[in-house]
C-alpha cells in the first residue's frame, strides 16, 4: 500500500471537519445548557415553596407546643380537682360513719326506753294504789318527754 502524503489542505480538511463536529457538539451542550437553565429556575422556585412550607410547618410545631403545653396544665389541674373530690368522698365516709354510730346509739336508747316502758306499763297494771298511779305517770312523762328529745335529734 502507498503510503498517504500528509499535506497541509489535507490537515486542514480535518482539521475543517473536527471543526464541524465541536461546532455540532457545542449547539447540542448549548441546548443542554438551556434546559438545564430552565431545570434551575424550576428548582429555584421549588426551593421558594419548600421555604414557605418550612415556615407554615414551624408554626404549627408551636401551636403544637402550645397545645402540649396547654394539655399537661390541664392534666395536672384534673390531678388536682381529683385529688380534692378524694378527700371530700373521705371526709363525707368518715361523717357517715360517725352518723351511723350515733344512730346505732340512739337504737339501743329507743329499745332501751321501749323496754322500761312496757315494765313500767307492766308495773302500773299491777299497782293499785292511786298515789303510786300518779308518781308512775309523773315518771311516764318525763320518759316520754326524753323519748321525743330524742327523736328530735
Amino acid at each position: 500500500m502507498p503510503e498517504e502524503t500528509v499535506t497541509l489542505k489535507l490537515i486542514y480538511d480535518k482539521l475543517s471537519g473536527h471543526d464541524q463536529q465541536f461546532e455540532t457538539i457545542s449547539a447540542k451542550l448549548s441546548g443542554h445548557d438551556q434546559q438545564f437553565e430552565a431545570i434551575s429556575a424550576k428548582l429555584s422556585g421549588h426551593g421558594q415553596q419548600f421555604e414557605a412550607i418550612s415556615t407554615k410547618l414551624s408554626a404549627h410545631d408551636q401551636q403544637f407546643a402550645n397545645t402540649a403545653n396547654y394539655l399537661l396544665n390541664l392534666r395536672e389541674s384534673v390531678q388536682e380537682e381529683f385529688a380534692q373530690v378524694n378527700e371530700r368522698f373521705k371526709a363525707m365516709d368518715t361523717g357517715i360513719e360517725k352518723l351511723n354510730g350515733d344512730l346505732e346509739s340512739l337504737e339501743q336508747e329507743y329499745h332501751m326506753i321501749t323496754v322500761a316502758l312496757k315494765r313500767i306499763e307492766g308495773a302500773i297494771q299491777a299497782a293499785t294504789a292511786p298515789a303510786e298511779l300518779e308518781a308512775i305517770k309523773g315518771r311516764l312523762t318525763q320518759v316520754e318527754d326524753r323519748l321525743l328529745a330524742l327523736e328530735s335529734r
